[in-house]
């Protein structure tokens, strides 16, 4: 069992260290399409549903894939060209007969955002159903429900969006060159102003956005702008254009290495040339883990290649041209590829084992699930989750199993060790272990979203399965215990006794040890001299009845008072309160 656990904490170390990029060699590829007329331009999500269009006819439609069947969203008599996609599955796209306008499918019908007498192009959405586009040189925002105007004064083209509705797009200023504009969800900010041309940026859902620029008249360079400030990423004798940028601030860009253009990445710290080709490589996408692909000759044809952060693997060999590969965050690549006078819709998945079936697809031979008690809490209180463990072959598995927490900064939480394990496991053939576990919250612990993962391995193999929840520390939190109280009478004489009743609850479903206090207040929010506190120990879900008393002095002038009741951990995290009003009269 040793030899277990070390191998064990080996790979989960791996699988903690905050967004480690493990290299697959391997990759299935699948040929969506098979007709008789050529499909191109793909774009995926991140569920791995896959756009394009293509001529049916005499005119291009719009095709979607949703992972098991393909659907031809649009049949008119017009070209639909330049389809998007969004993470719900919503379209975008542009076409018409006299001019183009901007149609949105939803998941269920197709929608026109737009109806007028000129040309309506290129249109973006984001996850949140956000679409922007440009129209006669100005930009347009449709945000669900209302379209507005960006731009002002100055023309505009090219708009991309992010997923906080940042938009930035390329046009004309006072100095007669293309400038960079963003807004920022309420107003424009032009962030370029020079002598010379600035086009193509591109935003990350950071803000960060990333462009070209002529900056010396004679080539282009990279620029990229952080939020504050803008700093120039390259600085040589050659075009460096068509910058992407991923959401941990990677850029990718196609430029000349005085030869030939090449793929080029900077990841934040340093420039790196992913290709030394003899031939031009003209085009490059990365996805949100720096991942990137492009498509370069071979001397025959075109292939596909990825960058995965730490090598270049050639994902196809064949003897037709492929192009224009997307590549989405779970490492999907989309492309088409034309052999003789067709081309064809192909996406390839991450397939470790070479078992024909994507590594996200298949089903764990042993797998994990949690199921928190609850996800929103408290500081100082316990929360717990429900571990399930599941052997789903047919024969008798020892794995090894161990949590972690990734903290609101993002730090893993123990840096070393862990929460809880590595704890070695025997399961018989499709057999589950159910435990229950629980864990303090600091009074401490900073305010935020934390995620709490967990993993299954085995000796020999690996991670076997990774699972997780994510659960916030709020100030307001759902309460780990509440109170109520209620006077025996709204009324009392000076010199009289007050009886009251206090209600305690433990919302949890473990045992907690947590402070009640009782003070009286008068209505100008000065304490009295009564209070009553003390520590309460309750079970899982129990409930505390308890009548006291308040002796009223005879000489407490007549007056409304308040009596409250408060638990928590102590003063300094306050779980809940309730309060009642009593009247003092002669």
């Amino acid at each position: 069992m040793n030899r277990l656990f070390g191998v064990f904490w080996v790979f989960v170390a791996m699988l903690f260290v905050s967004s480690i990029c493990d290299a697959v060699e391997q990759y299935t590829i699948v040929q969506l399409t098979n007709n008789s007329y050529s499909d191109t331009y793909p774009q995926i999500n991140d569920n791995g549903y896959v756009v394009w269009r293509a001529p049916v006819g005499v005119d291009d439609e719009i095709f979607l894939y949703d992972g098991s069947t393909i659907t031809q969203l649009t049949d008119n008599s017009y070209d639909d060209r330049g389809p998007k996609i969004n993470d719900d599955g919503y379209v975008v796209w542009y076409g018409g007969e006299e001019d183009t306008e901007i149609f949105l499918y939803d998941g269920s019908t197709v929608i026109q955002l737009t109806d007028n007498s000129y040309d309506d192009l290129v249109p973006k959405i984001n996850n949140d159903g956000y679409v922007v586009w440009y129209g006669e040189l100005d930009i347009f925002l449709y945000d669900g429900s209302s379209t507005i105007q960006l731009n002002g004064e100055y023309s505009g083209i090219d708009p991309q969006i992010n997923d906080n509705g940042y938009v930035v797009w390329h046009g004309g200023d006072s100095y007669e060159d293309t400038e960079i504009f963003l807004y920022d969800g309420s107003s424009t900010i032009q962030l370029t102003k020079n002598s010379y041309d600035d086009r193509n940026p591109r935003i990350n859902n950071g803000g960060q956005v990333a462009w070209d620029g002529d900056n010396d008249g004679l080539d282009s360079e990279i620029f990229l702008y952080d939020g504050s400030s803008v700093t120039q990423v390259t600085n040589n004798a050659y075009q460096d254009t068509y910058p992407e940028i991923s959401d941990n601030g990677y850029v990718v860009w196609t430029g000349s290495d005085g030869s030939h253009l090449q793929v080029y990445l900077f990841n934040g710290s340093s420039i790196i040339q992913l290709t030394h080709d003899n031939y031009n490589v003209v085009y490059c996408n990365i996805n949100d883990n720096g991942y990137v692909v492009w498509y370069s000759p071979d001397g025959s044809d075109h292939e596909i290649f990825m960058y995965d952060g730490l090598s270049t693997t050639q994902l196809t060999d064949n003897s037709h041209q492929d192009w224009e590969p997307q590549i989405n965050n779970r490492g999907y690549v989309t492309w088409y590829g034309k052999a003789l006078s067709l081309s064809e819709i192909f996406i390839a998945c991450p397939d470790s084992d070479e078992d024909g079936i994507c590594d996200d697809e298949e089903t764990a031979s042993c797998e994990c699930k949690l199921v928190p008690d609850r996800t929103v809490l408290s500081r100082g209180g316990a929360f717990g989750f429900e571990a399930i463990i599941t052997n789903n072959t047919d024969q008798e598995q020892a794995v090894g199993f161990a949590t972690k927490m990734t903290l609101p900064s993002g730090n893993m939480h123990p840096s070393s060790g862990y929460l809880f394990g590595p704890w070695g496991i025997t399961l018989s053939p499709h057999d589950s272990l159910t435990t229950h576990r629980s864990d303090i919250i600091p009074v401490g612990a900073p305010l935020g979203i934390y995620a709490y993962h967990a993993a299954v391995a085995a000796g020999g193999v690996g991670i076997l399965d990774v699972c997780e929840f994510d659960f916030e520390v709020s100030a307001t939190g759902e309460p780990l215990a509440t109170c109520d109280i209620n006077p025996d009478s709204t009324e009392i004489t000076a010199g009289g006794t007050l009886g009251y009743t206090v209600t305690l609850i433990n919302t949890n479903d473990q045992e907690q040890n947590f402070a009640a206090i009782i003070q009286a207040w008068n209505g100008q929010g000065t304490k009295l001299l009564h209070e009553v506190s003390g520590r309460v120990s309750l079970a899982g879900s129990e409930t505390s009845q308890y009548d006291l008393s308040l002796g009223i002095p005879l000489t407490l002038p007549p007056d409304d008072y308040l009596l409250k009741v408060i638990v928590g951990t102590d003063w300094s995290e306050v779980w809940s309160r309730d309060e009642c009003l009593f009247s003092v009269i002669e």
